[in-house]
């Protein structure tokens, strides 16, 4: 709180930027923050921090705000600016024409600053410990909070500068604004946003590749939303000094981004994570893949806020929004009408459950029990010879067929046995994920085939070939493979626990091929 002993009065006088003029010394000024760049340091040693400061007087055309060019020989004596619409007071500062403008400068100690937040009066921070703040001043800054409020679309760049989602560039900086449907916390330092403003995306968020991470502390995500976005949302990671805003934000919200980074995602990149393993082509038809980001820094007014819902803009995101949740809504209920088994590779000996969605499945508690229905986009291994493996009883390690060993490494009393083991890729239209087909299961999943039998009855073992062969033969043209629609359908019956190694794992029962 403010000292009441700096409520004083005093004999500053203040000028109205539009009567500024060249050669103006002892310049006082209040204005609202249009524009501001993070402190620089110069070749000289010095810091560098650049505004654009507007106030009533130029509200007719807000384009003739003063650029503040300001000095000083550590980042702590130059204004510390939050967020476009912070309140600045410089005292003692000068007017020069520079480029075509005029500008305002200042030098190193000559001159005095503070910055009021606009969400908070009270917080004032300064230059020097001891200033002034007379009730003049609060007065003058009320002012001020109230012309911002009634022409923030003209005085914040950025709320009149927005990019939709379907508009986006590779390799580009945007502002935008989107309705915040997930919010997943990792370390201190970093958070991931799933946003929509209900317009179609035009690459493939890298972040919706696969499932959230497993070092996901805590998540709070509205699941029909998220369903209903698929291909209308982006995963945003954010960084460093923005995660603080997440102590505020709730799913819901609106938010605006301001400076975020539409950075292309290499192929190499894409597959270094789960894909690659199963040697898979991107599969959206998308422009490509691209990870969008908040970079750490408040450079070029860069930032998150959190915005109402009467602010310009906001009524048309909440629009579309709400249509893509009523199509999906309208989609959700006709899933309930029985449908034929006969287009799927697979069937459940669970057909009364109702079919989860792989985002539903993956931000549920283990362990616990599913139906999914989805297009199985891979297969791992390839070839259905090398579904046989050796197994050991006691710690379930896996070994290639081929090692010499009769016994566990790890458990030299147990044995090595033939067991099948493979594991198949599944999207639906909310994610990725991958499922572990293990043992019994899998004898079951391959129509009561043993290791045994896939081993020596070639007639039963091409059997199942022939029924896999959309995903087991290689001739098939990649393109073609890249549309999903070219892939079968497929229904599990999956299970869900924790492994102390890999996280959570889903693992297969109760699915057999037609």
């Amino acid at each position: 709180p403010l000292d009441k002993n700096k409520m004083a009065t005093s004999d500053y006088k203040y000028t109205k930027i539009s009567e500024l003029k060249e050669g103006d010394r002892d310049v006082n000024i209040y204005g609202i923050v249009k524009y501001y760049r993070e402190p620089i340091r110069t070749s000289t040693g010095q810091y560098n921090s650049m505004l654009t400061l507007v106030d009533e007087s130029v509200q007719d055309d807000l384009e003739k705000g003063i650029r503040c060019n300001l000095f000083g020989n550590s980042v702590d004596e130059l204004p510390q600016i939050n967020k476009i619409g912070d309140i600045v007071r410089i005292h003692r500062a000068f007017i020069k024409f520079f480029n075509g403008r005029l500008q305002l400068q200042a030098n190193k100690r000559a001159y005095a600053w503070i910055v009021v937040s606009m969400d908070d009066v009270e917080n004032v921070k300064s230059s020097h410990e001891n200033f002034t703040f007379t009730i003049i001043d609060r007065r003058t800054v009320e002012a001020l909070c109230e012309f911002y409020k009634t022409n923030v679309t003209s005085v914040d760049e950025d709320a009149t500068n927005l990019t939709m989602f379907k508009d986006f560039t590779m390799n580009s900086y945007v502002n935008c604004m989107a309705k915040v449907i997930g919010i997943y916390r990792f370390e201190t330092n970093y958070c991931l946003l799933k946003v929509s403003d209900g317009s179609k995306v035009s690459f493939s968020s890298f972040r919706q590749s696969g499932k959230i991470d497993n070092t996901c502390l805590m998540h709070w995500v509205d699941q029909d939303a998220a369903e209903a976005t698929r291909n209308h949302s982006f995963d945003i990671s954010v960084f460093d000094d923005h995660v603080k805003i997440l102590d505020d934000l709730k799913v819901g919200d609106y938010v605006l981004f301001c400076n975020l980074h539409i950075k292309r995602v290499t192929y190499s990149t894409y597959t270094s994570g789960m894909i690659h393993t199963f040697n898979l082509k991107e599969v959206q038809d998308s422009k490509g893949w691209a990870e969008v980001i908040l970079h750490s820094g408040r450079s070029y007014g860069r930032g998150i806020s959190i915005v109402e819902a009467d602010r310009t803009g906001v009524a048309d995101i909440k629009g579309r929004v709400q249509a893509l949740m009523d199509n999906y809504q309208a989609n959700k209920a006709r899933e309930h009408v029985p449908r034929p088994l006969q287009d799927s590779l697979t069937t459940t000996d669970y057909p009364a459950q109702p079919f989860r969605a792989i985002q539903t499945i993956q931000n549920t508690a283990v362990p616990n029990k599913f139906r999914l229905r989805g297009k199985l986009i891979g297969i791992k291994p390839r070839s259905i010879e090398d579904f046989v493996m050796k197994m050991c009883n006691g710690c379930d390690t896996i070994y290639s067929r081929s090692t010499s060993n009769k016994c566990c490494p790890s458990c030299p009393e147990k044995e090595l046995e033939h067991k099948i083991y493979f594991q198949l890729l599944v999207e639906d239209h909310t994610g990725l994920l991958k499922a572990d087909v293990y043992d019994k299961e899998a004898e079951y999943f391959l129509n009561s085939m043993t290791p045994h039998i896939l081993l020596t009855d070639s007639a039963r073992r091409e059997n199942v070939e022939l029924k896999m062969k959309t995903l087991l033969d290689d001739s098939i043209n990649p393109r073609v493979k890249m549309n999903l629609k070219h892939f079968p359908w497929i229904e599990l019956c999956l299970y869900s626990f924790k492994d102390a190694f890999n996280g959570t794992v889903y693992r297969v029962f109760g699915t057999s091929l037609i």
